[in-house]
């Protein structure tokens, strides 16, 4: 029996701290403190039942985030969000949960949080999934900033604006998709990870981040297992690059869009794979520099920008993409940092073509650079086809009627220069040393022609390229078996440019007459 009923105890909650009071006391405080008991003891027991329950404030988003972390009961977990919310004093509270096996999803229900300048908004530093769906993130000094030991953190349908960062990520396995991270004051999407071993990774799929201070995307990572994919996103707009990636291996970029960026993809060192992206009225649409850099575009378009492709160090392969209508050159090298380990290209089954727009600039200035030239034409640039010299060797590939403009210009510049003519090339003058000179080399308007897979982040057309003539001497006068005497060596190929199947004995240059492409097709 107790003795003393009225000093019975109850838990009553503020925003500020928990205290016990006598029960005397409690009834002391009238109506409204009964009422406020009543509901803070319901919200005691939300917390018992697991950490799951709708916030309509922001205290009550961060209760239930305390429940959550409390090792709420092994399994799935949500939390609502009833209606929008302004953070005044401090972000919300971290997620910080360790149990992989707990599961946390906030949906957002189309609510935005509005957040001081200074703060972050969500942060996630646990190794329990944690899913966001659904929400709006405003002026915040990160909307999302996820630390290092953090499990899989998605974040899905939603939009990050007018912060700072709209997703730090330091790590961990993160994905970012049909969302946006547009209009913030330094970047969109910034992944850096300084582990060694640790298997991160980074997906970014049917996105968009644009129209930031810095970069689209920032991706750093130093370690061995770390990948990214990149892919159906856009990148608008950004003060300097859509995507840049430093330091960093194992980087699949694929069917993007980038425009107006100053520069479309900054590779730095990095170990990247470019794939039927639509780059596009950036300064420079890919720039590739540091010895270290291994990359690979392939089925790609690069059009209206300055400078469609830098191979500033490094070794790039071009394979099966068109670089057009950039203002000054469509391809430039250079020799590179390191004078043992000089940049390498290799460009085979491409299209180079009407470069020089604003009046001057040539198709390819290898600039020093060891470059092999295979399966490709270079046509209608405003310059010079080639501005080549003893490093620049040329195999199966047409280059013809340059100087466009017509300033005395040539289609290889110099006669040459010491450039190397591995076999079966044309050209419609005698400025390419060994190559068939012909005045049948007709080619259609560079449109699409078909193709097996579209380009960028619609995916609604292929990349363009230039029909040769039924009647042009190149046709059945290549040979697609490649060759080992060229540094790069230059590899055999099956199909053409469209991925259109090769005739027994090809047609040189990118367009196989006859030859139609398998599957996609805007014909």
């Amino acid at each position: 029996m107790n003795r003393h009923p009225l000093r019975t105890t109850c838990t009553l909650s503020t925003d500020v701290q928990t205290k016990r009071l006598p029960y005397a006391r409690v009834a002391m405080l009238g109506f409204a403190a009964t009422v406020l008991l009543s509901a803070e003891l319901s919200h005691a027991n939300d917390c018992l039942g697991a950490g799951d329950g709708v916030a309509n404030s922001r205290y009550d988003l961060d209760r239930l985030i305390g429940c959550f972390n409390a090792q709420t009961p092994a399994g799935d977990h949500t939390i609502s969000l009833g209606r929008d919310m302004t953070l005044y004093e401090g972000g919300i509270t971290p997620i910080t949960l360790d149990q992989p096996h707990q599961t946390l999803t906030i949906l957002g229900g189309g609510a935005v949080i509005t957040s001081f300048p200074d703060q972050d908004a969500f942060v996630v530093q646990g190794k329990s999934p944690v899913t966001f769906i659904n929400l709006g993130i405003e002026n915040a000094n990160r909307g999302f900033l996820i630390k290092a030991a953090s499990g899989a953190v998605s974040i899905e349908h939603t939009h990050v604006s007018n912060s700072e960062y709209g997703v730090l990520a330091q790590g961990g396995q993160v994905s970012f998709t049909d969302s946006s991270a547009n209009d913030n004051a330094q970047y969109g999407l910034y992944y850096s990870d300084i582990s060694v071993d640790a298997e991160t990774r980074f997906i970014v799929r049917d996105a968009s981040a644009s129209n930031n201070g810095i970069d689209g995307i920032n991706l750093f990572s130093t370690s061995t297992n770390f990948s990214a994919i990149i892919e159906t996103s856009r990148f608008d707009d950004n003060h300097e690059d859509g995507i840049e990636v430093f330091h960093t291996s194992g980087v699949t970029l694929a069917r993007n869009t980038l425009e107006k960026n100053a520069v479309g993809i900054r590779l730095e060192n990095a170990n990247a794979d470019i794939l039927s992206s639509s780059i596009h009225h950036n300064t420079t649409g890919v720039r590739i520099s540091e010895p270290g850099s291994r990359v690979k575009l392939e089925n790609s378009e690069l059009s209206h920008n300055e400078t469609g492709i830098e191979a500033i160090d490094g070794y790039t392969e071009i394979h099966r993409s068109t670089i057009a209508f950039s203002t000054v050159n469509g391809l430039a090298g250079s020799l590179g940092t390191d004078p043992n380990n000089p940049t390498r290209i290799l460009l085979a089954n491409a299209t180079v073509s009407s470069n020089g727009a604003g009046g001057f600039g040539d198709g390819i200035v290898p600039g020093g650079a060891k470059i092999s030239i295979a399966y490709t034409l270079i046509y209608n640039n405003a310059g010079d086809g080639v501005v080549g010299d003893e490093n620049t060797a040329v195999y199966s590939s047409i280059i013809t009627d340059n100087d466009a403009a017509g300033a005395d210009f040539s289609n290889c510049a110099g006669g040459g220069n010491g450039l190397v003519s591995l076999g079966y090339n044309f050209s419609g003058d005698a400025s390419c040393p060994e190559f068939t000179q012909s005045d049948q080399l007709a080619f259609g308007p560079l449109k699409d022609n078909g193709c097996d897979t579209p380009v960028g982040q619609d995916g609604v057309f292929c990349v363009k390229t230039h029909a040769l003539s039924a009647n042009a001497d190149a046709v059945d006068s290549g040979n697609c078996d490649g060759t080992s005497f060229a540094d790069p060596q230059i590899p055999s190929v099956e199909a053409d440019q469209r991925n259109a199947s090769r005739n027994t004995t090809c047609d040189a240059g990118p367009y196989e007459t006859g030859s139609m492409p398998q599957g996609f097709s805007m014909l």
